[in-house]
């Protein structure tokens, strides 16, 4: 089962309507029970094993860990080692953290990065032009638990850190670790974003339901109208890199980076609308990013909660351990004030980069493409921050001039669809044998044949120009109601849903119509061509 199904369709349609015909006193058991059907019929028994068994390690662990919580004020007794002595539970709390952090990683690293060292043989050999060749061992993943597991790790974090209290109730607990809804492809949720809700009683609100569909439909809008056709481009091109060189494989690069962009955000907002249809605000994934003027601000408005959970529980921490601090130190005595304490952050980003990018999968094309070239190009920022700001003192240019911020949005999707081409390639060497390609001149797409030898009608061609015409309006309006900030973003919670902030002040029939116009057009225009599989949403690999 998937996301596009008549299956799932089906499942949320009965499941809403359960939700709110229980009045309000099975409405979690109704969450539970159908986030359980759609982990078994998506990813197997196995897979509601383990996602109960992450779940119960950590609610047992928090659990442990609030009841050997140090009593404020009391300092802990020294040397007694009594089973009720202060400091004795105190190391006996953070051994339980310790623990409970290592089993969800190494549920992780043995199902996602078993290949990995033969992965990193592989990719150096096909760089040095030898052979290597080994047989991979298949295990299959849990389904989500890339996402899950992040999960569990952030809600014991939080409770070790007494940021939030732990949950007592393994319902609620279970509702949030296995909710169907952010099991697949996220968004990277907090327990403290779902928890409220849960705890309380959701009424039947018909302008909410209306709003959700209304996001819904766009995201399936997106999913089948634009990013199914953008496919055709890019799995004819990238099927057969070899055979197209020039025009064609820059516009592979440019299809893909919008592909993917459709593909994930309208999986998020499918998702995120179904959510607002049971009353959950689910955490806000994607901020028009092609609207960013550096790549440090596209990876802000990019899986947003991805990045806030590397932000928040690696690299801040990092950067407040002693290491750090005395790097930073250095750093001042080497360089200098200003430009020394940017060591330590340096340094930071490439762990977390490092990090982000195996997150994707233990391939290099990953940690490169999603990891690697990104911490270069923000590290390259930082040390040429003081150059970039005596350019704008010498030419007088106005940082907010319309045609300079175009200029900086422009050069922000080249740099990042760079990465996206090591992202899209099956190796390294495919990688470079399409960047040495993208230099041969060939402008072949925009004569004879060229464009319409790619596998697309002139009428579906025309639908997608339209489709990206409306996604880049309505982007556009998303992006003036929103301000993304230079620490991480806007409080979603605070945030107007995405119908008020489209259709501001118009209400349920303004939503309910904007919704079925929409879906009137997936109908019509969705793209279900040969080899068409809708349920492949790219993000659900990972």
């Amino acid at each position: 089962m998937t996301y596009t199904s008549y299956g799932f369709a089906f499942l949320t349609a009965a499941a809403l309507i359960l939700f709110y015909a229980c009045g309000g006193r099975f409405q979690k058991q109704v969450l539970l029970i159908t986030s359980a059907v759609f982990i078994v019929l998506a990813g197997g028994i196995y897979s509601l094993f383990f996602i109960l068994l992450s779940a119960g390690i950590s609610f047992l662990g928090a659990l442990f860990m609030e009841k050997a919580e140090q009593p404020k004020g009391i300092e802990p007794a020294k040397g007694t080692g009594h089973a009720g002595d202060p400091e004795l539970l105190w190391k006996k709390r953070k051994t339980v953290f310790v623990l409970a952090v290592c089993m969800q990683l190494l549920m992780l690293a043995v199902f996602k990065y078993l290949n990995f060292p033969n992965y990193t043989k592989l990719a150096f050999a096909e760089l040095t032009g030898r052979e290597f060749a080994f047989e991979e061992i298949a295990l299959t993943a849990p389904l989500g638990i890339s996402f899950y597991a992040l999960m569990q790790i952030s809600y014991l974090t939080d409770v070790y850190w007494n940021s939030r209290t732990a949950e007592h109730s393994f319902l609620r607990y279970g509702i949030f670790s296995a909710l169907f809804l952010h099991i697949v492809q996220g968004p990277v949720d907090r327990y403290g974003t779902v928890s409220n809700r849960l705890s309380e009683r959701i009424p039947l609100d018909l302008t909410r339901i209306s709003a959700g569909l209304f996001r819904l439909s766009w995201g399936l809008f997106k999913k089948l109208v634009i990013s199914e056709r953008l496919a055709v481009f890019v799995n004819t091109i990238y099927g057969d890199t070899l055979s197209y060189s020039g025009s064609y494989l820059v516009f592979a690069a440019i299809c893909y980076a919008l592909q993917l962009y459709t593909d994930f955000s309208g999986c998020m907002d499918l998702v995120l609308g179904i959510g607002e249809m049971f009353g959950l605000r689910l955490s806000e994934n994607f901020k028009q990013p092609f609207f960013s003027r550096s790549d440090a601000e596209f990876w802000r408005r990019w899986h947003v909660s991805l990045g806030n959970w590397f932000r928040d529980y690696l690299m801040y921490p990092m950067l407040r351990t002693k290491t750090f601090r005395n790097l930073g130190n250095f750093g001042k005595r080497v360089f200098g004030k200003k430009q020394g304490k940017k060591l330590p952050v340096c340094l930071s980003l490439l762990i977390v980069w490092s990090l982000l990018g195996l997150w994707h999968g233990g391939m290099w094309t990953f940690i490169i493409g999603s990891g690697l070239l990104h911490c270069m190009y923000m590290i390259l920022a930082q040390i040429f921050e003081p150059a970039f700001d005596g350019f704008y003192r010498v030419t007088g240019l106005n940082r907010e001039n319309p045609v300079w911020k175009a200029f900086q949005m422009l050069r922000t999707f080249v740099l990042v669809s760079i990465g996206f081409v090591f992202f899209r390639s099956d190796s390294l060497t495919m990688a470079f044998d399409i960047f040495r390609g993208m230099g041969s001149g060939d402008m072949g797409l925009f004569g004879g044949e060229g464009f319409l030898s790619l596998g697309m009608s002139v009428p579906d061609a025309i639908v997608l120009v339209l489709g990206l015409l409306l996604l880049f309006v309505i982007s556009w309006k998303l992006e003036k109601t929103e301000m993304v900030t230079t620490v991480g973003g806007t409080d979603d919670a605070k945030m107007p849903c995405f119908a008020e902030r489209l259709l501001s002040g118009r209400g349920t029939k303004a939503y309910l119509t904007a919704a079925l116009l929409l879906l009137f057009c997936v109908l019509i225009f969705g793209f279900y061509g040969q080899g068409y599989d809708a349920s492949a949403f790219i993000y659900s690999q990972f």
